[in-house]
């Protein structure tokens, strides 16, 4: 499974280094140098996150990160587990709140192995 930027949710099994907002494909780029320009997207409410286990897990945090200044979006801490069988899923439930963000990169998906972070969102 890779990772899918264009879905609701979004699904990571891997970390993003870079930004949420480059790596998308739903929206067209602004006009200017071509390769590089930011896309049209203004970002997104954030309605849950949930992370679940695919197989074996090492203890991480998974972190989302804004990618201009590093501002902090969400953390969470996960335990290790032998197999998907015995970990238990983690939710995080933000309906009804109003929690935006204009973009995000982050870490600890992969150092945690098998783990596959969904976030659900809405424009």
């Amino acid at each position: 499974m890779a990772n899918d930027y264009n879905s609701n949710p979004i699904t990571l099994v891997t970390d993003i280094a870079t930004s949420w907002r480059v790596l998308q494909t739903l929206n067209e780029t602004f006009p200017g140098s071509g390769i590089g320009d930011p896309k049209k997207q203004w970002g997104f409410r954030v309605s849950k996150v949930t992370i679940t286990a695919t197989g074996a897990v090492t203890t991480t945090t998974v972190t989302a990160l804004d990618p201009k200044d590093s501002t902090s979006l969400f953390s969470a801490q996960v335990p290790a587990a032998v197999s998907a069988g015995v970990f238990v899923p983690m939710e995080y439930d933000y309906e009804g709140m109003n929690v935006a963000w204009r973009d995000f990169k982050t870490t600890g998906i992969t150092t945690g192995a098998n783990l596959l972070v969904s976030i659900w969102y809405r424009p």
